[in-house]
């Protein structure tokens, strides 16, 4: 028998956790991955006001998960030197609460 040692065991560890996270990739695609599920319809996007350098979207995803659907949002920030892809998965009710608080907040600015 093998004596596995601590590098020998690092090693394995992170070949299953990087074996997992690309057949997440495979099966649901990048986003589906980040989202932790199938995409199965996109809306958007809709551009960020530049901030200096820096531009950004927001799209919005129905995303199936264990036959359940939800709502994600997708918001990424663009720079000459950098990308960044935040997703927000959201229920149904969350969707809902944060649409009327951006109704209200649109309605309060001029």
């Amino acid at each position: 028998m093998t004596d596995l040692g601590p590098q020998t065991l690092f090693w394995l560890v992170f070949a299953a956790i990087a074996a997992f996270l690309l057949a997440r990739v495979v099966r649901l695609g990048f986003k589906g991955a980040m989202f932790g599920g199938r995409i199965v319809e996109t809306f958007g996007p809709i551009d960020i006001d530049r901030i200096a350098i820096m531009s950004g979207s927001v799209r919005t995803h129905v995303v199936e998960q264990d036959g359940k659907r939800k709502v994600g949002l997708e918001i990424v920030y663009r720079s000459p030197l950098s990308w960044q892809m935040t997703p927000v998965r959201l229920t149904t009710a969350q969707a809902r609460a944060l649409a009327a608080q951006l109704n209200e907040a649109a309605s309060h600015a001029y």
